[in-house]
């Protein structure tokens, strides 16, 4: 059951992600989503720093959406499969589709809460001649070099054994896992999805040599957050993202 035609990449954040049950007369669409010679791919979650040349088929938990998502299979698009569809990623490969009569393939590597820097590969941000980039580049050089994790550790166990101190004062029963002090250590600041080139590292990676039609991009909202320099970094970057992404 293999089909020839177009598959397009779904980049970007929550927006992006946002599946179709969530969105205005999405049950209506869901019902109607029998689309054999549409295929859909969800990338896991997975950051750098070195590039990943694969990814695992597996249900994985969401703390945003409080719900476990199929990612790392090729499937059909029926209503099951759609309801948990990037709800742009289903509208665009349903319209395509229709008007082209091609099979549409639409592999979704977007994730929540996500910076255009993440999704860049650290090599090109670093040869970028630009003051923000520099400070942005610098500034997560400085928080890796820092970051102390049993320090880290110490400050959370104390933490935990406060709010218990406080649930028992308070006469409240203290779930039996926040019973058990914290013993991990946590990497910090080289573990998180928005350190610049990690997510083009860990869900752009694996995507290497496979050819595409195009990229769906839907992303930016955590950029603005830094107001004015935000947008101007955006400007400087977003070029590079996409050039990067055609390579």
């Amino acid at each position: 059951n293999v089909l020839l035609g177009d598959v397009w990449v779904l980049g970007g954040q929550s927006n992006m992600e946002f599946e179709l049950a969530k969105v205005e007369n999405g049950a209506l669409e869901i019902a109607s989503a029998n689309f054999p010679q549409i295929r859909v791919l969800t990338v896991p979650y997975a950051v750098g720093p070195e590039p990943q040349r694969s990814f695992p088929r597996l249900h994985e938990w969401s703390d945003w959406f409080g719900r476990h998502f199929r990612k790392g299979d090729w499937d059909e698009c029926t209503p099951k499969i759609a309801a948990e569809l990037s709800a742009i990623g289903y509208a665009f490969a349903r319209r395509v589709h229709l008007a082209s009569k091609v099979p549409i393939g639409v592999i979704d590597a977007s994730r929540g809460g996500t910076t255009v820097e993440t999704w860049t590969p650290l090599a090109r941000l670093r040869a970028l001649d630009d003051p923000l980039v520099k400070a942005k580049l610098a500034d997560w050089e400085r928080r890796v070099a820092e970051w102390d994790a049993a320090k880290d550790l110490a400050q959370r166990v104390q933490q935990n054994r406060e709010w218990v101190a406080k649930q028992r004062a308070a006469g409240n029963e203290v779930p039996a896992d926040r019973l058990q002090d914290p013993s991990d250590l946590r990497p910090g600041p080289i573990a998180d999805p928005n350190h610049p080139g990690h997510s083009f590292a860990g869900m752009i990676g694996p995507l290497e040599g496979f050819a595409v039609k195009g990229v769906l991009w839907h992303q930016g909202y955590n950029n603005a957050f830094d107001g004015q320099p935000g947008v101007a970094f955006y400007r400087v970057v977003l070029p590079e993202t996409m050039r990067a992404w055609r390579e």
